[in-house]
């Protein structure tokens, strides 16, 4: 048996290869690979591409509900918050 010290962008791994691990090796390279594609300085990387064809896309066609959602949690935060501050003035005269 053979072992590799593989470092990944989710960590370092001992690696002993056997049959039963012939398809991660592949998808390590693949995972690095991707990772480097990503961090490339250049102006057609990967983390650009994937910003400006599917996140930001996203965001935009969902910006209003997520206006609206983001106003009604604060709004029930508030509401928890003053329900609390409240209680805790009546215990604290009792």
């Amino acid at each position: 048996n053979k072992y590799f010290f593989l470092g990944t962008g989710s960590g370092c791994k001992v690696l002993e290869t056997e049959d039963n691990n012939s398809g991660y090796i592949p998808y390590v390279c693949f995972q690095c690979l991707f990772l480097l594609w990503c961090m490339a300085p250049m102006s057609w990387n990967g983390s650009q591409i994937i910003y400006n064809k599917v996140v930001r896309p996203l965001f935009l066609r969902h910006e209003a509900t997520v206006d609206n959602m983001v106003s009604d949690l604060s709004g029930k935060a508030m509401n928890v918050a003053e329900n609390l501050t409240r209680e805790g003035r009546t215990t604290q005269h009792k």
